[in-house]
């Protein structure tokens, strides 16, 4: 009996061993959504490059993580779409709560983290369809150092909508994929 208890306390301290190996800390795992991040579809033509800047904001009681990003889509070897001429105000990198509204509006792409740096909210605006939508996220699939994957998978949001008559109804779903996995570009 104390050869299996002390058999069963080695295979646990092996995996907890194992364990602190291969995880990475909380910060170091949100550098990685840093940078540029590609999907690409050789059957349709697609390709879509995400481009993600870091802030951190110390300005509350607790530190909030993000990430502004832009993006390009292309089809068919047509640009549909480009937003990697925005500048990303530095000064706002380290306080996200002052950002005027006039600047946080011309961001396509936000993400957030609190206290999982796995899997961001993503906030996406989307240029072509003039549409902003704050349902999504984005996953990290792999953190492996030079094959690092990321869900993209921007989402409606709940709610309900106000039409105004007379205006066009907003376009259901995105003009850029969804659903899809990103690797990062090195």
């Amino acid at each position: 009996m104390k050869k299996i208890i002390v058999l069963l306390y080695a295979i646990l301290l092996c995996g907890l061993s194992a364990n602190a190996q291969t995880s990475m800390s909380f910060t170091d795992s949100l550098k990685i959504y840093e940078g540029t991040w590609k999907y690409e579809n050789t059957q349709t033509k697609e390709i879509l490059i995400v481009k993600l800047t870091q802030f951190t904001d110390h300005s509350k009681s607790d530190v909030r993580y993000g990430y502004f990003g832009t993006y390009s889509y292309s089809k068919n070897s047509s640009e549909i779409i480009n937003s990697h001429g925005i500048k990303i105000p530095l000064n706002y990198l380290t306080a996200y709560y002052s950002v005027p509204l006039e600047v946080a509006s011309k961001m396509p792409i936000a993400l957030y983290c609190m206290d999982c740096a796995a899997k961001l909210d993503l906030g996406f605006y989307d240029l072509t369809y003039k549409k902003f939508e704050g349902g999504g996220y984005v996953q990290l699939l792999s953190t492996k150092a030079g094959d690092e994957k990321l869900l993209w998978y921007p989402q409606n949001s709940e709610g309900v909508r106000a039409y105004v008559t007379g205006e066009p109804e907003e376009p259901e779903g995105f003009s850029v994929p969804v659903n899809v996995v990103m690797t990062k570009v090195h």
